[in-house]
């Protein structure tokens, strides 16, 4: 009688799959760490500092092109990360005073409906040390900002868990 093969022992021994597994997990943790989007500490700039003075400024002169001159921003969120910043702003006249939206520029967007109000949502970079408006909407109905082509570059930066 013929006794059947033995099974010979996998090249890999259970030592040698943990320091692979291993190694493969430290590739893992130093390649989430070297991610820009997942590397970069948040920030939110405080009311005054120079920080949001300057991303305010780079966004002002598009807007005011939307809805006239002057604006006074109201910043509901604004979010940094390093060279990349989301803000989404309500926007008034000096003073706190409404804007007519009838009497801007976008009269006519209102009047067929493609605007809802003044909010406005805008991705920047910052190139060279200055602020630049890269993507913004004003009035939007819709939350266009949540486009997973945004993601690459913001999704650091974009609210909530939209592109995880």
């Amino acid at each position: 009688m013929t006794r059947p093969a033995r099974p010979q022992p996998h090249p890999a021994t259970p030592t040698d799959r943990r320091a692979l597994l291993g190694a493969g997990a430290g590739l893992l943790v130093a390649g989430l760490a070297t991610s820009p989007a997942l590397a970069q500490t948040v920030v939110e700039p405080g009311r005054g500092t120079a920080l949001r003075r300057q991303i305010l400024a780079a966004l002002r002169p598009r807007v005011e092109r939307d809805l006239g001159a002057p604006i006074e921003f109201v910043v509901r969120q604004m979010r940094v990360a390093g060279d990349v910043c989301f803000t989404q702003v309500m926007c008034q006249r000096p003073g706190g005073r409404p804007i007519d939206l009838a009497r801007t520029p976008m009269a006519q967007r209102l009047e067929l409906g493609l605007i809802d109000g003044t909010r406005t949502e805008a991705f920047l970079t910052r190139t060279g040390g200055r602020w630049q408006v890269e993507d913004y909407s004003v009035g939007s109905t819709d939350i266009w900002w949540s486009d997973p082509r945004f993601c690459p570059r913001y999704s650091a930066v974009l609210p909530g868990e939209m592109c995880r």
